[in-house]
């Protein structure tokens, strides 16, 4: 029988308004140290974010697809350097590298059979577009 390993997540979140803490899950970070393995997803489809925000003065969806494009080559560097293997490095890299229109929650326990398929499960669920 397989065993459930100790895995971490965190969402990218597109924050619209810092005021009104207003944000929307635009991708998914998961760690599973017990493997060596992190992997991340952002999403290119910005219809839930428009769903929310489009109509609101300020909503760009060009400038996010670009912000996205540039976090996600930060996370890239951070992911080959196994920063997020160490949970004290990854909580700081967190705190310290949200940007004014993205951020990352806090990284959460739970455990996971099969981190990659989890992922894509974290993607449709919390990510994908309203219905």
């Amino acid at each position: 029988m397989l065993e459930q390993k100790k895995a971490f997540y965190s969402f990218i979140q597109y924050v619209h308004s810092i005021e009104r803490r207003e944000c929307v899950n635009v991708g998914v970070l998961i760690v599973c140290p017990e493997l060596n393995w992190v992997e991340f997803r952002i999403t290119d489809n910005l219809e839930r974010a428009a769903w929310f925000f489009g109509k609101d003065i300020g909503w760009n969806a060009e400038r996010l697809l670009k912000s996205l494009a540039k976090f996600a080559k930060t996370l890239e560097k951070a992911k080959v350097s196994k920063t997020f293997l160490d949970k004290m490095f990854a909580d700081f890299f967190i705190k310290t590298t949200a940007g004014k229109h993205i951020r990352m929650t806090k990284l959460k326990y739970t455990p996971m059979l099969y981190p990659e398929l989890e992922l894509e499960g974290f993607m449709r669920a919390f990510v994908g577009t309203p219905q």
